[in-house]
């Protein structure tokens, strides 16, 4: 008897679920993060095209609510399966590029590449919508909290060990010798984690969500006064306003300040870094300060960071023939984003849990990240057209960039009445369950944290329980 109960406590047979995780984790941290963006500066992007890239992950967010539409047809496993199948085909075009080692600036590839990431987003959509409501049904629910942790400490881990290979690779080889590795690693783990989701066993296909709601009672929920909407439009203006600072740094550090990439990807590691200890710290402070306080946190960490930048920039402005002499400050504004995005991820989950009633909680989760989500990748696009300075060569609108770091102060400090004026958690509210936002500020909007519905139970003859 004894032996049962360890055995339905132990994570074994679900141990592919971790190995797609981490191997999903060292893929898009190349192919939707730092290495990406240098890539496309390398290849003479502008930073339109930049912001239109960082963009794709946003503006497909209603393919992945409307792709819950047929996983009762096909099922979880199947429909993760193709997806990311094709995502890794489209993997392959960047993987080319790379290998073909270009010289200079190539604006025929620079449009191959905007295509590839456009391909990898939108099937990486469909398939998102699948994956955490499988593993939700396939694990025992005594396990969840197990698993879900272990989980997103293997994707975190997975994370900074990526940044260090890409930081290392920039170091010994080539640019594109580099590139080409990094690559390699990402299509690697592109295939290790499609193999991972043909082990883990398949479940019961699911009852529709009615992706159709979400345009058809969703706009309602813009209109209802009440916590829902205060909140989401909180979101809106703070996740939006924010979203420029770590794509278009990391094209400033390159295209204007000049730092190697291999720097720049050790700055992006110290950030996720900084990710893990903010959400360590804070992981068991976000109920002891409530809410408003949590955030409050997330805003002061933010100011540090912002005001840094300032600096920085209005140094190289000022003195445009000099070495940058406040650079010494990046690996503390790195650090610092990281910890506020982890705070802002655990406060935020926490916090939608609790506007969202278990009623219409799907519906409201889906609202919330689509709008926020879509409202974003149109943002990206127009930043990059804010900061695109004139000229031949691609380069950046210093002043431009300047005057967003002030523009995004003045929001924050805007945004402190408001957060003091929310109503405050119900300590016994669960947040909700989503393991990719450490290590990626903000880019956990991209993955729904729920998006299905449960059977009804036998027992029980009422609307079934939404999660």
């Amino acid at each position: 008897m004894k032996s049962n109960d360890s055995s339905d406590l132990s994570l074994r047979p679900y141990r592919f679920g971790f190995v797609f995780s981490f191997f999903n984790s060292t893929t898009w941290m190349v192919v939707l993060g730092t290495p990406a963006v240098l890539l496309a500066e390398s290849l003479g992007a502008t930073t339109f095209q930049v912001g239109l890239i960082y963009s794709f992950v946003f503006l497909l967010l209603p393919i992945q609510v409307l792709a819950t539409a047929t996983l009762p047809k096909f099922g979880y496993k199947p429909q993760v399966v193709f997806a990311w199948s094709m995502r890794t085909v489209f993997l392959l075009i960047p993987l080319g590029i790379v290998f073909s080692n270009p010289m200079g600036h190539d604006p025929f590839l620079i449009n191959l590449l905007i295509l590839a990431m456009f391909g990898f987003c939108f099937f990486r959509s469909i398939g998102t919508s699948a994956v955490q409501p499988w593993l939700f049904d396939l694990l025992p629910e005594k396990l969840h909290a197990r698993y879900f942790s272990t989980d997103m400490a293997l994707i975190n881990v997975a994370g900074v060990i990526s940044l260090l290979f890409c930081s290392a690779t920039f170091k010994l080889l080539s640019d594109y010798g580099a590139f080409s590795a990094q690559y390699t690693f990402a299509t690697i783990g592109a295939i290790f984690c499609i193999l991972a989701m043909f082990k883990l066993p398949s479940v019961e296909n699911p009852e529709s969500f009615g992706p159709m709601r979400i345009f058809k009672e969703g706009p309602a929920l813009l209109v209802r006064p009440g916590s829902f909407r205060q909140y989401l439009f909180l979101s809106l203006i703070w996740v939006v306003s924010s979203s420029a600072v770590v794509p278009f740094s990391i094209y400033y550090l390159k295209s204007v300040v000049g730092l190697t990439d291999s720097v720049i990807v050790l700055f992006t590691a110290i950030q996720s870094v900084g990710g893990i200890a903010g959400a360590l710290i804070m992981r068991n402070r976000i109920d002891r300060y409530g809410i408003r306080r949590s955030f409050l946190v997330v805003i002061i960490l933010n100011l540090f960071v912002y005001i840094g930048w300032l600096m920085i920039i209005s140094y190289g402005l000022t003195f445009p023939e000099s070495p940058n002499r406040l650079l010494f400050l990046l690996p503390l504004t790195s650090l610092l984003l990281g910890a506020s995005g982890a705070a802002y991820f655990g406060a935020h989950l926490k916090y939608l849990a609790f506007v969202s009633e278990k009623r219409e909680r799907a519906l409201k989760v889906s609202m919330q990240t689509a709008v926020v989500g879509v409202a974003t990748g149109i943002a990206s696009i127009i930043w990059g057209l804010l900061f695109k300075a004139g000229g031949d060569i691609p380069t950046m609108n210093e002043p431009a960039f300047f005057g967003y770091f002030v523009f995004i102060i003045l929001i924050q400090l805007a945004l402190v009445p408001t957060i003091r004026k929310l109503q405050e958690t119900d300590p016994s509210v669960k947040p909700l369950t989503n393991s990719y936002g450490i290590s990626r500020p903000f880019r956990f909007i991209t993955t729904l944290p729920v998006l299905r519905r449960r059977k009804k139970s036998k027992t029980n003859d009422k609307q079934p329980r939404e999660l």
